[in-house]
């Protein structure tokens, strides 16, 4: 899914045949610091979750999901930004509990997700955000407060880069929202059909 890095798998392949013991260490703890930092620049601090900067190294996907948090500005401004947080958290974990390995879950900005999904078809993907939507009611069912996602899901289609699927599912999102939100839009063959909750 990730872009191979060839610069260091190259380097590594040079130190082989370097006989400075020393050097070679250098070079390997530098490597090191530089993967720990790429993955912590990559990170969102707040939910644990990819940041959009991760989205420069996939390079296979099949079905984007974009999805973010209704009303989230009226959360942030009736109950605080801590309520705010705290269900960008949680938003975040259910939807890492709901991909594979080889998917990948990002905040693409603000209250916005989105998450990649490798090998698999848009059916797959629509339950797993249904069970998304349903989960996510759990952790604030007594509370004053409520929390609900709407959706917009697109699979690529005749070899379209991830610009133009994260633009398809994008407008599949704001579908769903113009519809009534806490709902699921799929953006198929140009054209953007609205399912139930």
């Amino acid at each position: 899914m990730f872009s191979d890095n060839n610069i260091v798998e190259r380097l590594k392949d040079k130190l082989k045949t370097v006989n400075d013991v020393e050097l070679v260490y250098l070079v390997n703890k530098l490597i090191t610091e530089r993967e720990d930092l790429l993955e912590n620049i990559n990170i969102d601090q707040l939910t644990g979750v990819y940041n959009r900067r991760i989205l420069n190294y996939i390079n296979e996907f099949s079905v984007i999901v974009m999805c973010d948090i209704d009303d989230f500005k009226k959360i942030n401004d009736s109950y605080g930004h801590d309520v705010g947080d705290l269900a960008l958290k949680i938003l975040a974990k259910e939807l890492y509990s709901n991909i594979r390995i080889n998917d990948v879950v990002c905040r693409y900005g603000g209250d916005e997700f989105l998450i990649v999904f490798n090998d698999c078809n848009k059916e797959v993907v629509c339950e797993r955000m249904r069970k998304v939507q349903e989960d996510l009611k759990y952790p604030f069912r007594d509370k004053k407060y409520k929390v609900s996602i709407s959706v917009g899901i697109a699979e690529r289609e005749n070899d379209q880069s991830l610009t133009e699927v994260i633009t398809n599912a994008d407008m599949a999102l704001y579908n769903s929202k113009n519809n009534g939100k806490n709902r699921i839009s799929l953006y198929s063959n140009n054209e953007l059909l609205l399912k139930l909750k």
